[in-house]
């Protein structure tokens, strides 16, 4: 049996970033897990991260490691991990594994404690020829820098036997696309609590970074400025005001539209709230802060507009911060 780690340049150590893809990140000599060097991806109300595709094949199965740290006093923000399946067109099969690590989950580096992440993958699909390992901090006001370094994706192989002799070199196939990946998010800066209204866009009123405005914000949106397949991400802070109340299955749900209708209604975020028999979740009023996220691939077009949209509310529900973002995979 062998074990090989598909990523290149995990730990950092040539002092750059290839092959990894950065946005609003650097490398940093200040901090490391091991070694001299790691990634420092920048905090505050801005997307940051980086990523990076690797070989996979078909059946295969993986061990994504990752070592995370926040960087000063600052409350750490929430932090995405997945790996997706592609074949060698770049056509998205399928995610092998999706990891929210939470607000403030992530320990101080100054510390010199960390959080080691270890998370295997489902298998991958028939017709796999590359994986793409993404690490995202997602977008928190006052939040702090996030240290990663140690990232590896370790595939393990059986032994079965001795290779056979090499045969003819074939012809060298066409050269894959380059781009720049397109990107951007949005996102609800007040705190104030706004009301759930039914079919009603959440409200956004700010967004960046977007270079070459190939993403650019518009109302409560993001709106792609050219084709391909991108990878969206949401959250939004649901503020539930109980007083002798019952939640139950008519509670929050929240869904992605493009271009006012809804898509992959199976990436729903929902929120319910009960108790068998109907008797009250609590016996006098409490008010409740609840994160609801969710992530999806979807393909869009030139034009296309992605909005957070409740389809389910009950009373008694608002929202307060909320971020929408967006990043082209291909």
């Amino acid at each position: 049996m062998s074990i090989e780690n598909r990523v290149i340049n995990g730990g950092f150590e040539t002092g750059t970033f290839s092959p990894w893809v950065p946005s609003n990140a650097t490398i940093t000599g200040q901090f490391s897990h091991s070694g001299s060097f790691a990634a420092r991806l920048l905090g505050g109300n801005v997307n940051s991260f980086i990523f990076q595709y690797v070989e996979a094949n078909p059946t295969e199965r993986f061990e994504l490691l990752v070592s995370l740290a926040k960087v000063g006093p600052l409350t750490s923000p929430p932090v995405s991990l997945s790996v997706a399946y592609y074949n060698a067109s770049f056509g998205f099969l399928g995610y092998g594994l999706i990891t929210n690590i939470p607000s403030s989950r992530l320990p101080n580096v100054d510390d010199e404690t960390w959080l080691e992440v270890y998370e295997t993958t489902s298998p991958a699909p028939l017709g796999t020829t590359q994986a793409l390992v993404l690490i995202n901090k997602l977008p928190q006001a006052g939040s702090a820098d996030v240290i990663v370094d140690d990232v590896a994706l370790l595939a393990v192989e059986d032994v079965i036997g001795p290779t056979g002799a090499t045969g003819a070199t074939g012809a060298t196939g066409a050269t894959g696309p380059t781009i720049t990946p397109a990107y951007g998010y949005a996102t609800r800066t007040t705190t104030a609590a706004e009301p759930y209204s039914l079919g009603t866009p959440v409200l956004l009123d700010s967004g960046g970074p977007t270079p070459n405005n190939d993403v650019t914000f518009v109302s409560n949106g993001l709106q792609v400025q050219r084709s391909g397949i991108y990878e969206v991400q949401f959250a939004v802070t649901t503020n539930v005001t109980v007083n002798n109340l019952v939640l139950n299955a008519s509670g929050v749900q929240l869904e992605i539209f493009v271009d006012s209708t809804i898509v992959l209604p199976q990436y729903r975020s929902r929120l319910f709230m009960s108790r068998a028999g109907g008797d009250p979740v609590f016996s006098d009023q409490h008010s409740l802060l609840i994160p609801q996220p969710s992530s999806l691939i979807l393909a869009l077009e030139a034009g296309d507009v992605v909005q957070i949209v409740p389809s389910s509310v009950v009373s008694g529900t608002f929202y307060q911060t909320a971020y929408l973002q967006i990043i082209q995979i291909i």
